[in-house]
């Protein structure tokens, strides 16, 4: 029989210098020879010195995930941005994350938040962020305008889509999405009064004051465009 620890590190007894259990195996099979070795100041001083050797890996390990935290995390999150910025489906991110690994940036083996509902935390998180830099950018411009439309996804459920125009800080025109609400998460029909108070709702919600409301586009649908009873009325 031989001891796997006291091989690992060659341990021999430091009185008679033998090396029974290491390289030379021992003979007796009873139990208690096993017991004995176990108890033997030689076994016990290289079962703590493995213990520390396990320990200082765990540590260097844990010292290397904490120290590259940051990256890891924000090159998850570039990439995931990049996933919806190029219109591609959001479960090829963990595809991407591993490719990032097989290029050689080894450091992206810490990053493990990798499940659907981390995946999707991340993409809301990537939204408000947008969001938020939009909301200051049109509050800086003071005057804006209003694109809506009202359409139905493929669940079948009733959406409206809301854009904002307004003249940036260079003097550039810009539109872009701002919102999507669902139209009968609070009513029973998609009519003009429904519509009205969900853009009003998220003016307000963005402290956009309507006061500098000075455009409105949407289709030619009777409920946006109605000239005694639509949404632009």
């Amino acid at each position: 029989m031989y001891c796997l620890l006291c091989r690992l590190h060659n341990t021999t007894n430091k009185y008679n210098k033998q090396n029974t259990f290491n390289v030379t195996p021992s003979t007796n099979y009873k139990r208690s020879a096993v017991h004995d070795h176990k108890d033997t100041n030689g076994h016990v001083s290289t079962h703590a010195c493995e213990i520390e050797r396990r320990n200082s890996s765990l540590v260097a390990l844990k010292k290397e995930a904490d120290e590259t935290r940051d990256k890891v995390t924000y090159n998850a999150f570039l990439c995931c941005y990049w996933l919806g910025k190029e219109e591609v489906a959001n479960r090829k991110l963990v595809p991407l994350l591993d490719l990032q690994k097989q290029v050689g940036n080894d450091e992206m083996k810490h990053f493990r938040n990798t499940s659907e509902r981390s995946q999707q935390e991340m993409r809301l998180l990537l939204g408000q962020l947008i969001k938020g830099n939009l909301v200051e950018q049109v509050q800086e411009a003071k005057w804006f305008s209003v694109l809506v439309d009202d359409v139905t996804d493929c669940s079948t459920t009733e959406q409206l889509l809301i854009y904002v125009g307004y003249v940036s800080a260079q003097g550039e025109a810009q539109f872009k999405f701002l919102d999507c609400q669902n139209v009968l998460e609070n009513s029973d029909s998609p009519e003009a009064a429904t519509i009205t108070h969900l853009i009003i709702q998220e003016l307000k919600g963005c402290n956009f004051d309507t006061m500098y409301l000075c455009g409105f586009g949407s289709d030619c649908a009777s409920v946006m465009t109605g000239s005694s009873n639509g949404v632009g009325d």
